[in-house]
């Protein structure tokens, strides 16, 4: 397991990030001006999953992280935007493949002090496949997130 993820795990360990309410939401998502591509080549015979639509809302504490990941199909994509209320957030958009190999890592885009992000994520790989934010303000801040494509599962890790 990287340094990061690690990091991330011991705060989850001490109660960090608790506040989390799971919703679905019938409006739809904005149109992307960023198509996220991975090009790793890894075959998957895994079938295309239906169509799902889900949003999560997460309040995040000062120095506080969470993660939320979808369990996706390699090639699946998903539609995604998520805003903040109370400041901006550092994230992390990145995939696990099923079994990954230590310190493994496959990164899809990053940012700091980040108030709002919309695209389309297009799986690299048999896995999962989300976003970590740290809140690194002052302030409590909520991050919404609203999904739609083909996953089976959205998952808050910690």
């Amino acid at each position: 397991m990287g340094e990061i993820k690690q990091s991330l795990a011991e705060e989850s360990e001490q109660g960090l990030g608790e506040n989390t309410v799971i919703s679905e939401s019938n409006e739809g998502l904005g149109t992307s001006a960023e198509n996220v591509k991975a090009t790793v080549d890894n075959s998957s015979t895994s079938s295309m999953p239906a169509v799902n639509k889900e949003s999560i809302s997460i309040e995040l504490k000062p120095n506080q992280a969470t993660e939320v990941k979808l369990a996706m199909p390699k090639d699946a994509k998903v539609t995604f935007d998520w805003q903040t209320t109370g400041g901006g957030l550092n994230y992390d958009t990145h995939g696990d493949p099923v079994n990954a190999p230590k310190d493994f890592y496959h990164g899809y885009g990053k940012g700091r002090n980040e108030i709002n992000q919309s695209g389309t994520l297009t799986a690299a790989f048999d896995g999962k496949h989300g976003w970590f934010w740290r809140n690194r303000t002052e302030n409590a801040v909520t991050v919404t997130l609203n999904v739609e494509g083909q996953f089976t599962e959205m998952k808050r890790v910690f």
